[in-house]
């Protein structure tokens, strides 16, 4: 899958480098959002390519060890910070809609298999990526990840599992949806399901990749945003611990701006008043 990445990040390098007499595909861009587009387009690149991962220095490292050690005093001191992962679900209404919530007997029949067959999202953070302290943790290794007690009270293990269940939930609320509004497409047979191409499940899927990205708290290159990708130890102690204040404020701010769009681009009433129930 890694190795897919060059061909997209080979495409984007020769659009960034694209050029017609006079004018370029950079200087669209620098015109159109500024200089800090540019710069965030080709530092993703860079990222999704490793290669800043020879440029990190001995403070950078250092930093990650000391802070490591700081994120397991932290959760280990304080165990309700696990249950404070719940309240990021609420967030997925704003792309799911409240009307889709599921039911407490879909929240007990949650097929992870099913959902694994779809999408690998949720695998992801399961590994320890749901946000940046637990990426931090699992990048240091050290004693607690040796001692299954010790990784799942100090090494991040509790959290990620609470944050596994959280974005699990997602999953029946997006089958909802898809129910809701696309009842045209067919669950298929049971082989089609098993071989990943059932029609309703893929779209179950790319509704639930949304939402977890827009709305749980994420530590991967694309969906980061750039103050919390920041390798400065300073930057970096003031935005720890910050992931769901971080992704509540980029829902509304991103809420606001779709409403504002629809509202100007002349959309019909029932598109800009959803676009405002939203914000809400």
């Amino acid at each position: 899958r890694f190795v897919g990445m060059a061909i997209p990040a080979r495409n984007w390098q020769t659009l960034l480098n694209w050029r017609v007499k006079d004018n370029s595909m950079a200087d669209i861009l620098t015109h159109k959002w500024g200089e800090e587009s540019k710069k965030y387009i080709t530092s993703l690149l860079e990222d999704l390519q490793g290669g800043k991962v020879l440029e990190r220095d001995t403070i950078s490292s250092n930093a990650d060890k000391i802070f490591s050690k700081y994120i397991a005093a932290v959760f280990g001191a304080n165990p309700s910070i696990v249950l404070k992962q719940l309240g990021s679900i609420p967030l997925a209404s704003a792309y799911l809609d409240v009307k889709n919530i599921p039911s407490v007997a879909q929240l007990q029949s949650i097929d992870r298999e099913l959902i694994r067959k779809y999408t690998q999202e949720l695998d992801y953070r399961t590994m320890g990526y749901s946000m940046p302290e637990t990426k931090i943790l699992k990048e240091n290794p050290g004693k607690l990840q040796s001692n299954k007690f010790l990784n799942f009270t100090f090494g991040g293990g509790a959290i990620t599992a609470m944050d596994g269940w959280a974005a699990s939930t997602l999953w029946p609320w997006a089958e909802n949806k898809v129910h809701r509004d696309f009842p045209e497409l067919a669950v298929g047979t049971q082989e089609q399901i098993a071989a990943g191409q059932s029609p309703f499940y893929q779209k179950v899927a790319e509704l639930f990749n949304e939402a977890v990205v827009r709305t749980q708290s994420v530590s991967d290159e694309v969906h980061q945003s750039v103050l919390r990708k920041s390798r400065n130890p300073i930057t970096r102690a003031f935005t720890m611990f910050k992931s769901d204040a971080a992704q509540g404020y980029n829902v509304l701010r991103q809420k606001i701006g779709e409403a504002q769009y629809y509202k100007k681009s002349g959309a019909s009433e029932e598109i800009v008043r959803k676009a405002q129930r939203d914000i809400g």
